[in-house]
C-alpha cells in the first residue's frame, strides 16, 4: 500500500524502527529514512526496543547507538531476526 506524504510524494507504508538514545540523532536518521520513501518509527517514551519491534513489525530496525542496552538485549536481537 502506498500513501502520499504532505508534499504529495508517494511514500511506502513500510516502517523502519529507529532506536537512538539521542532524540535529535533519531530525528536526523528519520529524515534520511523518509528520503528513501519509508516511514520512520520510534519507540514510544519509556518503551523497550524489543516491545517496539513487536508493536510496529518494521521492515528493518536501525540501532543508532550500538552501545545502548537495546544492542545488548538478547530478546531484542531474537525479535529482530524473526520475520513476520
Amino acid at each position: 500500500m502506498n500513501v502520499r506524504s504532505p508534499a504529495g510524494t508517494p511514500t511506502s507504508d513500510h516502517k523502519v524502527l529507529i532506536v537512538a538514545a539521542d532524540p535529535v540523532l533519531a530525528a536526523l536518521v528519520g529524515g534520511v529514512v523518509e528520503l528513501s520513501r519509508l516511514r520512520p518509527a520510534f519507540p514510544v517514551n519509556g518503551e523497550r526496543p524489543e516491545n517496539a519491534l513487536t508493536r510496529l513489525k518494521p521492515l528493518i530496525a536501525i540501532l543508532v547507538d550500538a552501545v545502548s542496552n537495546a544492542a545488548e538485549s538478547d530478546l531484542f536481537l531474537a525479535r529482530a531476526r524473526k520475520k513476520g
